[in-house]
């Protein structure tokens, strides 16, 4: 009969001791990946709002001097709503999100094109993304897809990609 309830002082400390889940409140993270094949660079901050809304912030930097000698920056922010089909217990910032996005982006180049020269721009795009965050002990994997369109263009470059992918790699707190 002892033993039996050593046992079971044993399980209940040990279950009771084990931690729960973290709720994350916010993210950073990266997309190495475009930086190696594009030459852009990103990173993003993300938010909690409340168990299913979140809003992020991010900028982006753009070398691309084997492309007609361009380089720029964009800022931009998403609202995200998390949600779940299945009852998974995810936590905030964890799981399938949605939401839109606005970016404003700001170019230098220097070329010519049909004798018209060009030297500066910006671009401002409406848009919307579609993520899935996955988040171990801390650790954020982020594939996302966007969908853009440019909503104003000054002086040539038409700026965005309509269609983007990215994979963020990052860290939950």
């Amino acid at each position: 009969m002892i033993k039996k309830i050593l046992l079971v002082l044993i399980m209940s400390m040990a279950f009771l001791s084990t931690p729960a889940k973290a709720a994350y409140n916010n993210n950073i993270s990266a997309d190495p990946f475009t930086l190696i094949n594009l030459g852009r660079f990103n990173i993003t901050y993300e938010h909690k709002l409340d168990k299913l809304n979140s809003f992020t912030v991010f900028f982006e930097s753009y070398n691309q001097d084997y492309r007609k000698n361009w380089n720029g920056y964009g800022i931009g922010g998403s609202y995200r709503w998390y949600i779940s089909p299945f009852k998974d217990k995810k936590t905030s910032l964890e799981g399938f999100s949605f939401g839109p996005l606005l970016k404003l982006v700001f170019w230098e180049y220097d070329y010519y094109y049909k004798n018209k020269h060009y030297e500066d721009g910006s671009t401002l795009a409406l848009g919307g993304e579609v993520a899935y965050k996955w988040v171990w002990g801390g650790f954020s994997l982020e594939p996302k897809i966007t969908l853009l369109l440019n909503a104003y263009a000054r002086d040539g470059h038409d700026g965005n990609k309509p269609l983007d992918l990215n994979i963020n790699i990052g860290y939950a707190w």
